[in-house]
């Protein structure tokens, strides 16, 4: 099949298809053609714009709603920044309202500070007035009025002296005696307390000096206080034994009496019992 034959059957399909005249020459043929789907492009165009035209709408509305949320976050980020900015508002206005209460308790405790200082200066002035004052009028009195001579005791009495008693005042020999009672003070050691048979406190009987402890370890019990060899004296209860390795589990006794600063004794108390430890 040659060229010639081609053309004529492409040229007869065009012409039953489109309805072309046999006597149309193949070039305008050609031309007719083009200008055929030409036409039909530019029919096929408008629906291409609207289609990108609906592209670009879809387009538009997913960038809408991608936005959306994007402005909801931004909004709620400026609605926190705000309320971030009234907090720091509210602090401040609460930093000048202490601020403000602080200056006033500050000039207070400033006043409180001075009138201290000026009441600590007037003790002190007055102190140093009553020592200087006390130390002449006190003077003055023992030199010219208590112990004057030529005064007498009447007047002494009328001037509202105390009149010196010359006579001493003989002190009572003890009639009470030491209530003791022993404790461990630790390995070793014996603590003894005691307070006086009238009165369950640890003060002394009046007028007297102290406590005399006798004191022996022995291998059986004592039958009076004089089987108690070793004496100590203590001016104030309690009173601790030492003792060494070789006493520990041994037992000890006690006996215990008043004595007066001169030299009176009192009755002994009972004696008392001890191990040791």
């Amino acid at each position: 099949m040659n060229v010639f034959r081609i053309k004529r059957r492409v040229f007869a399909s065009y012409e039953s298809k489109y309805g072309l005249r046999r006597h149309i020459p193949f070039s305008e043929f050609a031309i007719h053609t083009a200008t055929t789907r030409i036409r039909s492009l530019q029919t096929r165009v408008p629906d291409l714009r609207t289609g990108v035209y609906n592209l670009q709408t879809h387009v538009c509305n997913l960038q809408t709603r991608v936005y959306k949320p994007k402005t909801s976050v931004y909004n709620l980020q400026t609605r926190v920044y705000n309320l971030q900015t009234r907090v720091y508002n509210l602090q401040t206005r609460v930093y000048n309202l202490q601020t403000h209460v602080y200056k006033p308790k500050t000039s207070v405790y400033n006043l409180q500070t001075r009138v201290y200082k000026l009441k600590t200066r007037v003790y002190s002035l007055q102190t140093r007035v009553y020592t200087s004052t006390s130390k002449f009028v006190r003077n003055f009195v023992n030199q010219r009025l208590r112990y004057n001579q030529t005064v007498t005791n009447e007047d002494r009495v009328k001037l509202g002296l105390n009149v010196p008693d010359t006579t001493p005042t003989p002190v009572a020999t003890p009639t009470t005696w030491p209530i003791a009672s022993t404790r461990s003070a630790g390995p070793r050691q014996i603590r003894v307390d005691w307070h006086d048979s009238l009165s369950a406190s640890k003060a002394k009987p009046t007028g007297v000096h102290g406590c005399e402890i006798r004191h022996s370890i022995l291998d059986t019990p004592p039958t009076t206080n004089d089987d108690l060899l070793r004496s100590d004296f203590a001016t104030r209860t309690p009173h601790t034994f030492n003792f060494n390795e070789q006493q520990r589990g041994k037992s000890i006794y006690f006996c215990l009496r008043w004595e007066t600063n001169k030299g009176d004794k009192g009755p002994w108390s009972e004696i008392l019992k001890a191990i040791i430890p």
